[in-house]
């Protein structure tokens, strides 16, 4: 990300707040620099975590393939933890600037490629396969940029 890019979305994030009192502006900056702490922690079975990215709550990663996100990626388990897996030699990719919303699973068996800009509901579920139809073959899934 540009240090330009960064200057926008530090005065959007200004800019959306300018009505909080400072009390309240200070626990956003608390909260988002605690998200920012525990991203490496939880996000660990990651093969590639990009910069900036934040963690909400505890999440459940499963990497037995590969999982790769990418910058200011953004995930919120305060409610209901999200679910990250990725299956022997399956392909988890996250793009940037992604928000996974409280209880949203993504389960890859074979290949997911999430894109930019994309959000994610809360309780979505993001699979290649079926759990209910045995013997159903995965098959990939790509999700673009700018996706809600």
């Amino acid at each position: 990300m540009t240090q330009r890019t960064l200057l926008r979305r530090a005065r959007e994030s200004l800019a959306r707040d300018s009505g909080l009192s400072l009390g309240e502006k200070v626990g956003h900056g608390v909260k988002n620099g605690a998200a920012l702490l525990r991203a490496p922690f939880f996000l660990r079975a990651c093969d590639r975590v990009g910069v900036r990215a934040r963690t909400h709550g505890k999440p459940v990663v499963e990497n037995l393939g590969s999982i790769e996100i990418g910058d200011d990626f953004q995930l919120n388990s305060a409610f209901s933890p999200v679910r990250i897996f990725a299956g022997p030699g399956a392909k988890l990719r996250v793009g940037d600037e992604v928000n996974v919303n409280f209880g949203a699973d993504i389960a890859a068996e074979q290949e997911i490629t999430i894109g930019s800009h994309v959000n994610l509901g809360p309780y979505v579920v993001v699979a290649d396969h079926d759990r209910a139809e045995p013997g159903g073959a995965p098959e990939p899934i790509t999700i673009g940029d700018h996706v809600w």
